[in-house]
This record gives C-alpha cells, structure tokens and sequence, in this order.
C-alpha cells in the first residue's frame, strides 16, 4: 500500500467539502431565522453569545469571547445589543467585585426556549426517517470532524 493508497479520494473529499458548505449554509439560515425571532434587530453572532451564556453563563466578557472563540469586540458590541434588549443582565463577580458576570435574563431564557423549540422540531423532522443507529453514527462522526469525539 502506497501513501496515496492511504489518502482519501480526492473527489470525494470535494464532495465531502461541498456538502459542509451546504450544512454551514443551512445552519446560517436556520440561525438567522432564530436571530430574528429572538429580536429583529439581534445578528447571529448575538444569537451564538447569548446561546452560549445560556449554556455556561454566568461569565465574563472575556469568557464568552474564548468559549465562543469570537473576536473581545465583537462580543462586547453583541453584549451591549443584548444587555439593551433585556437579554441578559450583569451581576457582579463573586470572587472579583471590580469585574462583573453576565447571565440570561428571565425574557432572554423564555425566548431562547421559544426558539430552541422550533429548532428541535426542525432538526427532528430532518432526522425522522433516522434509524437510532444512523443517528450514533452521525454524532460519532460529527464529534471526529471537530475534534468533540471524547
């Protein structure tokens, strides 16, 4: 066996690409539509920070830039939109006085249940004709292709 025996065919890696691309397109889609339902004026990138305190929060500023590997301005121009929305709120930091935690607010929660919703159904419904086995399979594989396989 060769090294190029060992490479993966190259047009099927294209394939393999192009269908990434329409999965990434999909999900933007999908995320915009979220946004806009969360708020009209919210952007993805506000509906990922939000998303992501809901997750983990209460954070820093600074925790949500890394776990949501976003630029610090950037999520800081998202967390005023928020924070002027009544999305989220601050508190302060239990061990640090001079900096402050953000967290969902009560609003923000309801309205990501809302949202988190007819996301569920949406991807139910493109998974219904799943068997649970396809669906394992998938998840591991998704897991290896971002390095999430643990």
């Amino acid at each position: 066996m060769t090294a190029d025996d060992a490479q993966p065919d190259r047009d099927q890696v294209g394939r393999i690409a192009d269908e990434i691309g329409h999965l990434f397109a999909q999900t933007r889609s999908m995320s915009m539509r979220a946004a806009n339902e969360i708020d009209p004026s919210l952007q993805v990138a506000g509906l990922w920070v939000i998303r992501w305190l809901g997750r983990y929060g209460p954070a820093t500023a600074g925790a949500v830039a890394t776990g949501t590997s976003m630029d610090k301005s950037a999520v800081s121009r998202q967390l005023r939109v928020l924070r002027e929305l009544g999305l989220i709120e601050s508190e302060p930091h239990p061990q640090d006085g001079r900096s402050a935690r953000l967290r969902v607010s009560a609003d923000g929660r309801a309205r990501l249940e809302a949202v988190g919703v007819v996301t569920r159904r949406e991807f139910r419904s493109r998974f219904a004709d799943w068997s649970d086995a396809d669906l394992d399979t998938f998840e591991h594989l998704l897991g290896r292709l971002t390095g999430h396989d643990d």
